[in-house]
C-alpha cells in the first residue's frame, strides 16, 4: 500500500489531466485537507480575498492546495463524497470477500 501511495498513485497523476488525480483513493483523502486550507486562507484571512479577482484567486488556491500536497483536488465537499465511495467500496469488497471465505 505505501509503495501504491508514494509511487503508483502519484505516476497515474502525472498522466491524468487537471482534475482528475483528486479521485484517485489518496488525492480524495488528501483533497479534504488541501481544499479546506485553501479555503480558510482566502476566505478567512483579511484582504487576500479581496485583493485578488477571479483568475488570480483560482491561482492562489491552486498553489495553496499544492503546497499542502493536493495539486488538482477538488473542494472539499467533493473530495469528501469520492473518499466516502471509495470506503463504501472497499467495505463492501471486504464484505464479500469474507462472505466467500469457508470457516468450518
Amino acid at each position: 500500500m505505501l509503495l501504491y501511495t508514494l509511487l503508483v498513485e502519484n505516476l497515474i497523476g502525472l498522466l491524468l489531466p487537471d482534475n482528475w488525480p483528486g479521485i484517485l483513493i489518496n488525492g480524495s483523502a488528501d483533497g479534504l485537507t488541501g481544499s479546506v486550507a485553501s479555503a480558510v486562507v482566502v476566505d478567512k484571512v483579511p484582504n487576500i480575498g479581496a485583493l485578488m479577482t477571479g483568475e488570480a484567486q483560482d491561482l492562489f488556491t491552486k498553489l495553496i492546495r499544492t503546497g499542502a500536497g493536493a495539486s488538482g483536488a477538488f473542494d472539499w465537499w467533493i473530495s469528501g463524497l469520492i473518499f466516502a465511495a471509495w470506503a463504501a467500496a472497499f467495505a463492501v469488497g471486504g464484505w464479500l470477500m469474507s462472505k466467500t471465505r469457508d470457516i468450518t
